[in-house]
């Protein structure tokens, strides 16, 4: 090759060079513009897609290297300020839980290698325009309990414009010292669910209705020989009033009605009957008994064959506070009363607690295994207590009507127990166990067929 020729195919290659090294550290400008929705868009529904296209240009000599981008998506209604943006990878992301009737602004930010930083201008687009219904929902009385509804929590009285046919959950919680007693719907009972799910076709007036808690039950004093099914303590309501018995029903009463019905005498083990507390009787037999003396006395008979509650109409009753003949007391009731009622409770607050019903020693109010001699002893005994009733704490477990099951963890009002389960509950210990059964606070359970010689019951009565 000769020399002129070398120095042709030198100067070519040297200019080749120029030309990609020229290439290789061209910067192209970074760029971002937003694609969909549109800018100006009305009409849109509230739940859509932000996408966008972007360009971050190449930097530095590294031609052939991928940079390192993401996103900063920014949107807010027109008027506010923007809220801190969200940190995307892609070049589109989902916005849903729009506003209908609502204009919003849009802007999405490029950042390249965490140093580049390069903003898109502002879009701006609206949703449609949809029906839309003024519900007012208040807590009654104010500042006794809070709603949440929406995410918004408050205790006095909230006013929103919720869109049409759209399901609303409400849900409620009690103040310290108060119980939940239901929902108000304009002017009907709605529900007495904690959680209320309604639909909004009209403007509404929701109330969220609070009552005083009558007092505290479970295990309000952390002995330590209690068990995991007294807690949680959780307050309870009687929002009507109700007699319970000073005694046990003794064998003497239970006798007038087993003769006038034919039902079998139940054994006495040995240790006589008159005004000794009725023994092997199962659930089934007191609730019979409470029937007849329903009818015995002209009141509407409080439970049907299989043991359902029935109001004085004869229809089945899930509230107490409806239910008129003589029944067995509920859990509740049967703890109120042995706390001594409200002999010494102000705003649901026992003033002094006991642990046994009357007294904290049990010697003084009740038979157990350490003083009865194994077997139960005549009513009315021992020393009452507050509230003038007797052997709530030992002598024989008494039957409730509830069926057994765990606390609720709120405030309970008119209570009746699970509404499904095999036990019935049982309270107040008996002669046979040792003090700790006593406690005020201490529960158990039998099958209602149970029948045994330490097992009674007393009765009980809503007043109308």
């Amino acid at each position: 090759m000769g020399r002129r020729m070398r120095e042709i195919l030198l100067f070519f290659i040297f200019a080749c060079a120029v030309v990609i090294a020229s290439a290789v550290n061209r910067e192209v400008t970074p760029s971002i513009a937003l694609l969909s929705p549109r800018n100006g868009a009305t009409g849109l529904e509230n739940a859509l897609v932000l996408t966008w296209a972007a360009t971050p240009g190449i930097v530095g000599s590294c031609g052939a290297c991928e940079p390192l981008v993401y996103y900063r998506v920014y949107i807010a209604e027109e008027g506010d300020d923007y809220a801190d943006p969200v940190e995307w990878m892609e070049n589109w992301i989902d916005a849903y839980g729009l506003s209908y009737g609502t204009t919003y602004l849009w802007k999405v930010e490029m950042v390249v290698q965490d140093t580049l930083h390069v903003m898109s201008e502002a879009f701006r687009f609206s949703t449609k325009e949809v029906d839309r219904h003024h519900v007012s929902v208040s807590v009654t009385p104010p500042e006794t309990g809070r709603v949440r509804l929406e995410d918004e929590v408050f205790s006095h009285e909230q006013i929103q414009w919720v869109e049409h046919g759209k399901s609303v959950i409400a849900e409620a919680e009690a103040m310290p010292g108060y119980g939940f007693s239901g929902w108000l719907l304009g002017d009907r009972f709605a529900s007495t669910e904690i959680r209320y799910r309604f639909f909004v076709v009209e403007p509404l007036v929701l109330e969220a209705t609070f009552v005083p808690v009558t007092f505290r039950m479970g295990n309000t004093m952390n002995e330590r020989e209690g068990w995991v099914d007294e807690n949680p303590v959780h307050g309870v309501v009687f929002a009507y009033d109700f007699f319970i018995s000073s005694t046990e029903l003794t064998f003497e009463a239970y006798g007038k009605f087993c003769a006038d019905t034919g039902v079998p005498f139940p054994g006495d083990s040995g240790w006589g009957r008159g005004n000794r507390p009725v023994i092997n009787v199962s659930w089934y037999d007191a609730i019979a008994y409470c029937n007849w003396l329903s009818s015995r006395d002209g009141y509407a008979r409080a439970y049907d064959d299989s043991g359902t509650l029935l109001d004085r109409n004869g229809r089945v009753a899930t509230d107490v506070s409806q239910v008129e003949g003589w029944r067995l007391p509920t859990e509740a009731e049967w703890e109120y009363a042995a706390r001594g009622g409200s002999s010494d409770i102000r705003n649901g607050i026992e003033g002094e607690e006991k642990i046994y019903a009357g007294s904290d020693t049990l010697e003084e109010v009740g038979w157990y295994s350490g003083n009865a001699d194994k077997q139960s002893h005549p009513v009315g005994e021992k020393a009452p207590n507050e509230y003038g009733i007797y052997d709530l704490s030992g002598n024989v477990w008494e039957w409730c009507h509830d069926r057994y099951g765990h606390y609720p963890g709120v405030a309970a009002v008119n209570p009746i127990g699970p509404e499904t389960g095999d036990m019935r509950a049982i309270r107040g210990g008996a002669w046979s166990l040792a003090a700790p059964s006593a406690r005020i606070a201490n529960r158990n359970y039998a099958s209602p067929v149970r029948a045994s010689n330490d097992l009674g019951f007393r009765i009980a009565r809503t007043l109308f």
